[in-house]
């Protein structure tokens, strides 16, 4: 992990932290609907506006697509607790909102993390990296990451959240990557044969591997075929 990645990412985590450590837990939830309007051009924000970070949610979390119930489901919680819809201030909505930090942490007390990571913290953020960057963490990342989940000072919701939104360079190049490929799969999910194919535990497996396939050097014009093939 490059210098500047591990600052970037140590930022987040401070960020994290300041819940704990006299930050400010009752700031107005208008607050963060007004941050997240800002890089809406001011509209009106809806569940819709959710999607792209439900989808980085996944990815991060499970290594695969929202499905069309569940994107429609966490879009919804994540607009009426007016959290922002981008994924770099969700730390800070983390700390100044219960209905932000309930969500987030959601995801590493469903059933599903619980068969994907039933390791200690080291087996779970190797998951997240593969998850994410196709890669495993460097002895740096990794020691940063472990040391601060082994101490409680962060979930493991918050740690995917805060290891996605501190990526650069070619770590971001990709995850952006694999979130359009994600959006286009839910997107394809258009009929309820398919919506139906998408569910259970063997279902998740098989779509996982396809979004790991993902890479820098892959064609974005056999996406779409991947997706065809894997439905």
């Amino acid at each position: 992990m490059k210098p500047f990645a591990r600052l970037a990412i140590a930022s987040c985590i401070c960020t994290l932290l300041l819940a704990g450590c006299g930050g400010d837990p009752a700031a107005p939830p208008q607050s963060l609907a007004t941050a997240g309007a800002s890089k809406t051009s001011a509209l009106t924000i809806t569940a819709a506006n959710y999607h792209p970070l439900i989808q980085r949610v996944y990815l991060a979390y499970f290594g695969r697509p929202a499905d069309p119930a569940g994107l429609a489901f966490y879009a919804q919680k994540y607009l009426e607790a007016a959290a922002p819809p981008d994924v770099a201030a969700i730390t800070g909505a983390y700390n100044a909102s219960a209905g932000v930090r309930a969500l987030v942490d959601s995801f590493g007390l469903s059933q599903e993390s619980r068969d994907l990571y039933p390791g200690d913290n080291k087996v779970f953020l190797a998951a997240i990296y593969r998850n994410l960057f196709n890669r495993t963490p460097d002895a740096a990342g990794e020691a940063f990451w472990v040391a601060a989940l082994d101490a409680g000072a962060i979930t493991r919701g918050s740690a995917a959240i805060s290891l996605m939104a501190g990526a650069q360079d070619d770590d971001r190049k990709l995850v952006d990557i694999k979130v359009k490929a994600a959006s286009d799969f839910t997107a394809a999910l258009n009929t309820p044969s398919r919506v139906a194919a998408y569910d259970g535990l063997s279902a998740n497996a098989v779509v996982r591997q396809m979004l790991a396939g993902v890479t820098l050097a892959t064609d974005p014009v056999s996406i779409p075929q991947a997706i065809e093939s894997t439905i």
